[in-house]
């Protein structure tokens, strides 16, 4: 059992050096929406939304 402790604590610290985690709180109904048009487009949600906002990043930055 150790050494799933192990491989879990290095996935942690991977994660923790590699990624900046940002917990969102969404209204009713938001996440299943997500969900349908994620899986539409062949993206998990997380993708989804990263492709979302840096879309909208890449707009709005060319003003």
């Amino acid at each position: 059992m150790r050494k799933k402790n192990n491989r879990l604590d290095y996935i942690a610290e991977f994660t923790k050096e590699h990624y900046d985690l940002m917990p969102i709180s969404l209204k009713n109904g938001m996440k299943d929406r997500i969900k349908v048009r994620s899986e539409q487009l062949g993206m998990n949600m997380s993708e989804y939304i990263r492709y979302c906002v840096e879309k909208e990043i890449e707009k709005n930055s060319n003003n």
